[in-house]
């Protein structure tokens, strides 16, 4: 900051690099300063600017010096003068001559800024040349010809590079804010987004689990379902009683002779005509069908029946068969009108 705020300062280097390098020497009886001026300049190689009474002090004896700038600083020691470079001359001021101007500053970190970088670049400008900062203003205290014609070109200019160079610095801290701030969010989302993945993921872990557990679960249940029903003894299966022959049928009464034999016919739902076998695993058991119970019941029978109630050719006198009781029809079977049980009557000694 320091090298770029002096690039603007050529004029009092140029000055100095004016300034002779030979050795000086001045002797003087009693002679002003300001009879002495054009000589001096003649042998500094620059102007003199004197200013506030400094043309009527006088100087006496020799005045000496290893270079024109040395010889400058000794005849203002020698006199009682302040000194100062400026843009073309250099000023010379009666000691307390100085005068304090105040630049203000749009705010006092500026003030403060400008204060620091005016001091570096006018230490070596003047012998009372002094810079502060005051709140919201820069002072400036040297030689007032020499604040009008250097120190109130560079203060404002010194202030406008420390504004323009703070402005920077905020706008590049304010870029790197927000890109610290952009990569901050970026990662936390990034973590957001890790730990979701990582939860979604122990979800769908334990929920496999769950489901596999739940198989797990029915499969053992399954299996033990199995081997209970292979233990379990058959309670369902009827048990099988062995049951004695059936009695004989009493004997036949025979019917009266020339009295008609009725003959009621049913059918049959729920029941068989004839006998049936059912096999149970290694043993069968006879179910008696209507035909059976009827003949049991009523001691009647298809051989029995006959004109003198004697035993003849089955084939010959037994009644037609009962298969019509299933639910069939046969031929030859009369309905009453009235919606009775159908009828058969037969007569004795009738084929």
């Amino acid at each position: 900051m320091v090298g770029a705020a002096r690039v603007a300062d050529a004029e009092p280097e140029g000055l100095l690099a004016r300034l002779t390098r030979q050795p000086l020497r001045l002797v003087s009886a009693g002679r002003t300063l300001g009879d002495l001026q054009s000589q001096l300049e003649a042998a500094l190689g620059v102007r003199l600017t004197l200013t506030s009474g400094a043309a009527t002090m006088t100087v006496s004896g020799e005045i000496t010096g290893e270079d024109g700038m040395a010889f400058v600083r000794e005849l203002a020691a020698r006199l009682r003068l302040e000194w100062a470079l400026g843009r073309d001359s250099i000023f010379l001021a009666p000691d307390g001559s100085s005068k304090v101007v105040a630049f203000a500053a749009p705010s006092a970190v500026i003030a403060s800024r400008t204060a620091t970088l005016a001091n570096r670049e006018f230490e070596e400008l003047g012998s009372g040349i002094r810079v502060a900062a005051r709140k919201e203003e820069v002072t400036v205290t040297g030689i007032p010809a020499w604040i009008n014609q250097v120190a109130a070109l560079r203060v404002p200019a010194l202030m406008d590079f420390v504004e323009r160079t703070m402005a920077q610095q905020a706008a590049r801290k304010a870029a790197a804010e927000a890109e610290e701030a952009a990569r901050t969010a970026a990662e936390e989302a990034a973590r957001r987004a890790a730990e979701e993945a990582a939860l979604a993921e122990e979800a769908a872990r334990m929920a496999a689990a769950e489901k596999a557990e739940a198989a797990r679960k029915a499969a053992e249940e399954a299996a033990a379902a199995v081997l209970a029903a292979r233990n379990r003894p058959a309670v369902n299966a009827p048990a099988i009683v062995p049951t004695a022959p059936p009695a004989p049928p009493p004997a036949p009464v025979p019917a009266p002779r020339g009295e008609p034999l009725s003959l009621m016919v049913f059918r049959l739902n729920n029941a068989y005509v004839d006998d049936k076998t059912i096999t149970v695993g290694s043993s069968s058991v006879t179910m008696q069908g209507v035909a059976t119970l009827f003949r049991q019941f009523t001691g009647l029978a298809g051989g029995d029946i006959s004109p003198s109630g004697s035993s003849q050719d089955s084939s010959a006198v037994r009644l037609q068969r009962l298969d019509p009781l299933a639910g069939g029809r046969a031929e030859g079977r009369f309905e009453r009108d009235d919606g009775g049980p159908e009828q058969h009557r037969l007569h004795h000694g009738l084929p």
